[in-house]
């Protein structure tokens, strides 16, 4: 029997051995782990931009939200909150600057009513995004005080996109520079008063229906939507008379499409899809259910785009501030671009395009581009 120990030799062999073992998994273990945290670092990136993204578009969607109805007597009167409008002279319900605190950072601020649980205005909210170094920040202002929150980190660039809808093609143009282009049928009750001079006023005595035509046909086209702005004023009963107000293109007895609404003085952009290629006429169908004073001083119509937007970075000029188009805008395109906070075993050497901008991407990140388009119907007056 062989009771002689384990040699010097043989146990420099197993050690080695041991090591050689012990240092292959350990490499494998650390690319599992490392490959575990990679994941989890993207999963996580994932995640928090589609958080990022869900609070923006829920806020964005809102933006110019100013109509309430608050109650008088027994009727709803529609109202409309004030300062809900980025100025007398923009209607529009956002700002929009270029980079801010970062190269690639734009700022929107939009402005929404509040309401309360009865329907009631309770003030206005101003909300504004923008990055912070590569911080995305949430600034809110409400009832005199101002909260900012850090949203996201790791944001490397945010951009907006302005969706223009409804300027297109003129199709008709009137200033009421002479109100006998307008021809006026009553059909039920007290008719109103037209009347001599320009521009066009209607002043009700009593309860009537009737309608007010242009003296011209236009061709309209089958399935085609057309953006139509009217400049009223109301006095003297109206609004709270004027029952609503409705936008036609008719050939006699035939409708070929029309959208109602509840007029205030100001500026009311509705959208008109029309059902019939054709000639067909112009009406402004009036409900009115007492005394007051309509007084309308233009009628435009153009064109709009059935199902695309125009898409642009910033308005005339630069300025986003500077144009009538801004109350146009009918959607918000947000461009985000994210990156993980640590090493995510993925290098990365080239620039990518974010809406207007070009970043250029480097190190061991893993990154990641979102868009998400936000219609915001609300904006402008209407």
């Amino acid at each position: 029997m062989n009771k002689k120990g384990t040699t010097f030799i043989e146990l420099a062999i197993y050690m080695a051995l041991f090591a050689i073992v012990a240092l292959i998994l350990g490499k494998q273990f650390k690319l599992l782990m490392n490959s575990y945290n990679e994941g989890r670092q993207v999963v996580r990136l994932q995640t928090d931009a589609r958080d990022i993204l869900g609070l923006m578009v829920r806020e964005i969607r809102n933006t110019g939200l100013k109509i309430y109805f608050r109650k008088s007597g027994s009727s709803l009167i529609k109202d409309t909150v004030s300062g809900t409008f980025t100025s007398s002279s923009d209607l529009s319900s956002f700002k929009h600057s270029e980079s801010g605190n970062n190269t690639f950072g734009d700022t929107l601020t939009i402005y929404m009513a509040r309401l309360k649980i009865n329907g009631n205005s309770a003030g206005i909210d101003t909300i504004m995004y923008y990055l912070d170094s590569t911080n995305l920040i949430r600034n809110i202002k409400r009832n005199g005080s101002s909260a900012s929150s850090i949203v996201a980190k790791n944001v490397i660039a945010l951009q907006f996109q302005y969706g223009i809808y409804g300027i297109g093609t003129s199709l008709f143009k009137d200033s009421l520079t002479n109100k006998d282009n307008w021809i006026l049928t009553n059909q039920s009750g007290t008719a109103p008063v037209k009347s001599t001079a320009s521009p066009l006023k209607l002043t009700f005595t009593g309860a009537a229906r009737g309608y007010i035509r242009y003296c011209d046909k236009k061709s309209v086209v089958k399935n085609r939507k057309y953006s139509i702005l009217l400049q009223i004023e109301t006095s003297n009963g109206f609004p709270d008379a004027l029952d609503s107000l409705r936008f036609e293109f008719a050939n006699g007895a035939s409708i070929y499409g029309f959208e109602k609404f509840k007029p205030t003085s100001g500026n009311h952009m509705i959208t008109v899809r029309d059902s019939v290629s054709g000639t067909a006429g112009i009406h402004l169908r009036y409900w009115v259910s007492g005394a007051g004073i309509l007084n309308i001083k233009s009628v435009v119509a153009t064109t709009a785009e059935d199902s695309a937007f125009t898409w642009v970075n910033r308005f005339t000029g630069g300025n986003p501030d500077s144009t009538v188009y801004k109350q146009h805008v009918r959607a918000i395109k947000i461009h985000l671009l994210t990156k993980t906070s640590g090493n995510a075993g993925t290098r990365m050497n080239s620039s990518i395009q974010v809406a207007n901008v070009s970043v250029q991407r480097s190190g061991d990140y893993t990154w990641r581009y979102y868009t998400e388009v936000v219609e915001i119907p609300n904006n402008g007056r209407f």
